[in-house]
């Protein structure tokens, strides 16, 4: 009989042990389910906090690519060398470009090698007289919409929409001196 009574509480204990188990079961589950989700709020945290850091350096890199290129520049009291030979080179413009961007830059920093027309001489300027001031419209049109909050590139984006994508270099430039001389002001 004794065997009995002790039967039943043994299933009351296994039972109650049973119950205890599966609670702590439960509880551990629990702990894990709130763990993971704050694992899953540190990795939305550090996803915004890389986001926020990303677009600072796009931002950073964007300032960087619109601002005009710094070349080394080959002086000696003034005068421009040739690399090669030592000799000077004189300062003269570009008898053809291509478009209106190289004319900037031209007029920014020079090419292939040349000093650029912003430095220019009183002296110098008269030697390419005829070629700078057909340009020098051009150049004083682009500072002026730099100034306007520009940059060079969408500046010469706007000339070009204004007076024509087909037009040559030349029939610009007429345009821009004609605009000029009638104080019509079309940009």
């Amino acid at each position: 009989m004794a065997e009995a009574a002790t039967a039943p509480a043994a299933a009351a204990g296994s039972s109650m042990a049973a119950h205890y188990d599966s609670h702590m079961l439960f509880s551990q589950q629990f702990m894990i389910q709130q763990r993971v989700e704050d694992l899953r709020q540190e990795l939305i945290n550090e996803f915004t906090n890389q986001k926020q850091y990303m677009q600072h350096m796009n931002g950073c890199i964007r300032r960087i690519a619109i601002q005009p290129v710094v070349r080394p520049v080959n002086r000696v009291g003034g005068e421009r060398f040739d690399a090669v030979g030592g000799q000077t080179v004189p300062p003269k413009l570009q008898k053809y470009v291509k478009n209106l961007y190289l004319l900037w830059k031209e007029y920014e920093f020079g090419l292939d090698g040349k000093k650029p027309a912003r430095e220019f001489t009183t002296y110098e300027r008269g030697q390419n007289k005829c070629s700078y001031s057909k340009r020098k419209v051009f150049w004083d049109i682009v500072e002026k919409l730099i100034q306007r909050g520009y940059t060079s590139d969408t500046a010469i984006d706007h000339i070009y929409l204004v007076y024509g994508m087909k037009k040559s270099n030349t029939q610009i430039l007429d345009a821009m001196r004609k605009d000029k001389m009638q104080k019509n002001d079309r940009l």
